[in-house]
């Protein structure tokens, strides 16, 4: 059976919804902000290919974060991301652990899009141009600086 966010919220609701609060919680989100439709973002920022232990606790803090904001779920993401695709375009990205945990159509896919590689860089930056724009700058830094830049490759542990 698929992981669903949505269900495993309902099944909390409950639990939710009889208690009281007795206690305050820092959760830490490796990023947060507030887009521009006033949606709070948490994002999880993990490898690609992260184990089972990094898994289960992702899909934890996504759901302690809507548990935390049950009132205002209509207006959070809590989210897991990543930086890259190991597949390139070379196909679709299928790391086994994560359909154990995470809900593809909920916990690491925003805006019509799957946040990894260029779909997050594209939805955090608001933009379908924000990756190719990031490139850009890298390569423009990469040239400018070269020199500095093989220095730094070539130094030896002094």
């Amino acid at each position: 059976m698929q992981p669903s966010t949505l269900a495993e919220l309902g099944e909390l609701e409950a639990v939710i919804q009889s208690t009281t609060p007795d206690l305050e919680r820092d959760v830490k989100s490796d990023v947060f902000f507030v887009d521009h439709e006033g949606f709070e973002n948490y994002l999880e920022i993990k490898t690609p290919m992260p184990n089972y232990d990094q898994c289960a606790a992702m899909k934890t803090r996504i759901l302690t974060l809507y548990a935390m904001k049950f009132g205002n779920r209509d207006r959070v993401r809590a989210l897991a991301v990543f930086p890259h695709n190991p597949n390139g375009l070379a196909g679709e990205y299928a790391w086994p652990p994560l359909r154990y945990f995470l809900d593809p159509t909920h916990d690491w896919y925003a805006r019509g899009q799957k946040l990894m590689g260029p779909g997050l860089w594209n939805f955090i930056g608001n933009s379908d141009e924000t990756y190719e724009e990031l490139l850009g700058l890298f390569y423009e830094v990469s040239i400018s600086r070269k020199s500095e830049l093989r220095d730094l490759l070539t130094m030896t542990g002094e």
